[in-house]
């Protein structure tokens, strides 16, 4: 076992694939590969704020610096774009089964 268990959070999320925090470690963002749900989770109470669908998540990306998440949606052959202060899906960006993701400042 790797670290310890601080607690566990019963989400009924199917298919839970992948959890970030967000930037400020208020929330916590999950997503599903199988159904497309994503759940946000204050990150004490552990009581569900949010619940959308999206695309069905493989991998989060949090940018701190604009407030958002990058949600990759491979099966569906997009990225989803959340905004953290709305908790709104802002944009979707068109790509070929993205997986990973990283952000580049220029």
């Amino acid at each position: 076992m790797i670290g310890n268990i601080a607690a566990d959070i019963h989400t009924a999320l199917q298919g839970g694939h992948r959890l970030k925090f967000t930037p400020d470690g208020r929330q916590v963002v999950a997503v599903s590969v199988k159904t497309g749900m994503l759940l946000v989770f204050d990150s004490k109470s552990h009581a569900v704020v949010k619940q959308m669908t999206t695309g069905r998540g493989a991998s989060i990306y949090m940018d701190a610096q604009r407030n958002r998440a990058f949600i990759s949606c491979t099966p569906d052959g997009f990225v989803a774009v959340i905004d953290l202060a709305t908790l709104q899906e802002t944009a979707r960006i068109a790509v070929a089964r993205p997986d990973g993701i990283a952000l580049v400042m220029h």
